[in-house]
Order: structure tokens, then C-alpha cells, then sequence
């Protein structure tokens, strides 16, 4: 005996007056559709791959979100996160550093200042600004 759920899906899977099964011949997409799903599935990907925050990027090389910042023209890489936000803090404490407490941050000022109000620094990224700057 069938139950309703096995019903209902042997009645979706009649197309015109015909029965067939997903494995079926009558399933098969053609080549056509299916390079269209995959430009689409693509497409979608890339856009998902950029980032919403200031001073970071999507590397495709390492699949990982990216951080740099420029100083005097120069491009510095902060380094490869695989958390996006993680990615854009270190944008912003590196942006704090090099322009002072009046630039445009990815997140509130707040969220980098010691309980005195002062700018908590990051050894890691104040290195790499001083290799370069």
C-alpha cells in the first residue's frame, strides 16, 4: 500500500499523460541548460566574493578575504583572513594608525579604544606599516 507523500509525488512526475522518474531520459537537461546554470551558479558566487567592507578583497589564489591598505601610493598587505570581518578590522587598525581617529572606518571607533579613550595598537600590523612606511 502507498502512502499519501508517495502519491503525491508519483502524480508530479506525469508529464503528458507519460510517468518518468529523475532518472529517466525525459530529465536529462540539455547541454545548453545546464552551461547556463552553471554560468549563473558562477555569477553568483563571484558577486557573493565581494567584499562589503573597506581595504578587503576576496584572493581567489588562497580562498581567503585579503586586507591591505595604501600608504604614500604604496600598497600594504595586512595579510589573508578567512573571516571576512576579521579581514576589515585589520583595515581598520591599520588605517587608524597611518590617518588618525578622523578617518572613515569599517566598524565604530569605539570598538579599538581602551577603556582611556586611547587607540589599542596591534604589534603585527604596526610592523608591517613600519616596513614599509
Amino acid at each position: 500500500m502507498r502512502d499519501k507523500a508517495h502519491v503525491s509525488v508519483m502524480t508530479r512526475g506525469h508529464v503528458g499523460g507519460q510517468s518518468f522518474c529523475p532518472e529517466s531520459e525525459a530529465c536529462v537537461k540539455s547541454e545548453s541548460e545546464e552551461e547556463e546554470e552553471d554560468v549563473a551558479a558562477q555569477l553568483v558566487h563571484a558577486s557573493e566574493l565581494k567584499s562589503k567592507f573597506n581595504g578587503v578583497c576576496w584572493h581567489k589564489m588562497t580562498r581567503k578575504w585579503f586586507a591591505y591598505v595604501k600608504v604614500n601610493e604604496v600598497q600594504v598587505t595586512l595579510g589573508y583572513f578567512t573571516d571576512e570581518a576579521a579581514a576589515a578590522a585589520a583595515f581598520d587598525k591599520a588605517v587608524l594608525l597611518v590617518r588618525g581617529r578622523e578617518t572613515v572606518l569599517n566598524f565604530p571607533l569605539s570598538n579599538y579604544l581602551d577603556a582611556d579613550g586611547a587607540i589599542i595598537e596591534d604589534c603585527g600590523i604596526k610592523k608591517r606599516l613600519q616596513k614599509r612606511g
